[in-house]
């Protein structure tokens, strides 16, 4: 993407990419957490993702999945 040329294209393709005010880059299901812990109330899923190894894992591995099936989710939903 030209706006961020230090995130390569395939990244983008593969899963939503969080550019935080301070730089830092976040894909996929931390992007998520980050995204949603802006409001108080899920702020905790940020922490029990930061927190849980088990957690990040699963959070990720489900991430992936939708991820890698995104046309057929969009027309279930």
């Amino acid at each position: 993407m030209p706006d961020y040329p230090e995130i390569p294209e395939a990244d983008f393709a593969k899963a939503v990419q969080l550019v935080d005010v301070d730089g830092a880059i976040y894909p996929a299901a931390q992007a998520v957490f980050r995204a949603l812990a802006t409001q108080p109330k899920y702020a905790w899923l940020l922490r029990f993702y930061q927190g849980s190894q088990i957690f990040a894992t699963i959070s990720e591995w489900v991430y992936r999945r939708v991820a890698n099936n995104r046309s057929l989710i969009s027309k279930v939903i």
